[in-house]
Parts: structure tokens; C-alpha cells; sequence
């Protein structure tokens, strides 16, 4: 057995300022549901340490649509390779015409949209079309708006705490495989939280119900000067797979959040 600590945690012409530069992009794909049905969102992370970014305000949607499509509404295998080139031209187009920053996209019932944050919209219309000119089978049309807040970032691509649960969760235990653990053996999995109170702590204690789930830490003294200086590490023995982790974890982001708290995630270590 070897001893690896892995940790599920959250990540030119029209110049951002460094101090609101993406330092790192963060793609991730991810699938929910809206309206009863399937919807498979690409979308950068990395974002949302920067976002809103103030020198780029404005919002381009472009909406296509392809023509034939699988039951789930998704792209057929043969036309992925199209839209993946249409998100090129728009990523490489928009950036030489006003900077774009790509956000991501959401795909949907036979649409797909992309999404940017530029500078300004001046001739973002013709900028789109020449580029879709280049596509005749996939109809498009597109809208530009002021979105000084990234609400579309945040509340259409972004995942909702569960999603992002699932992502944190399945990246690390995608990261103890390539590490050549086969997710077999039970070992200890530590969870991390920390409380604006003392009180808070003991509520969430009382009110979790997580069966072999142990306290491993519970220091009496504040640490630091931060809002949430009570920390609290609790262990259980268990195999790090999905279906064992994700209710774990969900139920313990829960109960932080309801008693001011914070779930900081898990970590354990690999077993070959």
C-alpha cells in the first residue's frame, strides 16, 4: 500500500488586466435536466474566480440547431465533429473581433448555444455570419445583451451545488485511479468542515445521520480570524466510489450550509 494524499476541492488585441485574468482554464462537461429533459453543458470552471469581469460586459448567444438527432436530443457521433468545428471558427472569430472570452456551451433538444463575454457587440452580427456561412445544414440565429453580472454564466452553465458535488467527487476518484488504485478496498475517507460557532457545530453533529461516521477533530479554540473558525473533521471507513461517496457528501454540504457552515471535501489515499 502506498501513501498518496488526493483532495476533492474546487479551480493579445483586447488585453484583460492581469488582475482579472483567468489564470488556469477549467473545462468540464457535465450532464442535468431542464424542463423534463436531458442537457449536456460545457462549460470553463475556472471562471468563477474571476467572473464578473468588468471589461467584458456584454453577452453573445448564438443558438444552432442540428438536423438530425438521438432521442436523448443530443448530436449524432457524425456531427460532433462539425459542431466542435463551428465552436472553433466562433471561439477564433470572436476573439480577433472583440476579445470574446468563450464560456461555455448548452445542448439541448437538437440546440446547441454558445456563449461569450466581450467588450462591445459592434458588428457582432456580421462577425457571426461569416463565420456560419460556413455551415449551411446548421440554421442559427443569435442575441446580444448587456450582462454585467455573468448571470448566464452563473445560473445557465454554471452546475448547482449538487452538479458540482458529483464533479468534485467523480474527478477525485477518476485521479485515485490514474494512480492505479481499483477502488476496492474500504479505507478511511476524511471530510472536512468548518462553523461560525461552536453551537453551530454540535447542531450539525446532532442533525447528520451518516451510519460508522466518527469525529476525528474537534478542536475546542477557534483557529484563526476567518468567518468559520471552528473546525470539525469526521472520517468513516469506506470505499471511494461514487455511489458510496456522493450521498456523503451531499448530505454533509447540506447540513453545513444549514448551520452556517462550510464543507471543505474529502480526501483519502490510494491502495494498490
Amino acid at each position: 500500500m502506498r501513501l498518496l494524499i488526493i483532495t476533492a476541492l474546487l479551480i493579445g488585441l483586447y488585453p484583460i488586466p492581469a488582475k482579472s485574468q483567468p489564470q488556469v482554464e477549467d473545462w468540464e462537461n457535465y450532464f442535468t435536466s431542464a424542463g423534463g429533459y436531458p442537457v449536456s453543458i460545457n462549460v470553463d470552471l475556472g471562471l468563477q474566480a474571476v467572473a464578473p469581469i468588468k471589461e467584458r460586459p456584454y453577452l453573445i448567444v448564438l443558438r444552432t440547431s442540428f438536423p438530425v438527432h438521438q432521442k436523448t436530443g443530443f448530436p449524432d457521433l457524425y456531427q460532433v465533429a462539425t459542431l466542435d468545428s463551428i465552436e472553433n471558427s466562433l471561439v477564433s472569430a470572436l476573439l480577433l473581433s472583440n476579445g470574446s472570452i468563450f464560456a461555455g456551451r448548452f445542448t439541448q433538444r437538437g440546440l446547441r448555444e454558445y456563449y461569450f463575454y466581450c467588450l462591445d457587440t459592434t458588428q457582432y452580427s456580421s462577425i457571426l455570419h461569416k463565420t456560419m456561412v460556413n455551415y449551411p445544414s446548421f440554421p442559427w440565429l443569435a442575441k446580444a445583451k448587456l450582462d454585467k453580472t455573468w448571470s448566464n454564466y452563473f445560473d445557465v452553465l454554471f452546475p448547482n451545488p449538487d452538479d458540482l458535488d458529483k464533479i468534485e467527487n467523480r474527478r477525485t476518484i477518476v485521479e485515485l485511479q490514474k494512480k492505479g488504485d481499483k477502488l476496492i478496498e474500504p479505507r478511511e475517507i476524511i471530510h472536512t468542515l468548518f462553523f461560525t460557532t461552536s453551537v453551530n457545530r454540535i447542531n450539525f453533529l446532532k442533525e447528520i445521520t451518516i451510519p460508522g461516521c466518527i469525529i476525528s477533530e474537534q478542536p475546542d479554540k477557534p483557529e484563526g480570524t476567518n468567518a468559520f473558525p471552528y473546525k470539525l473533521v469526521l472520517s468513516k471507513i469506506e470505499k471511494p466510489s461514487l455511489e458510496k461517496i456522493q450521498p456523503i457528501t451531499t448530505e454533509m454540504r447540506k447540513s453545513a450550509q444549514k448551520n452556517s457552515g462550510i464543507y471543505k471535501g474529502w480526501k483519502t489515499y490510494v491502495v494498490k
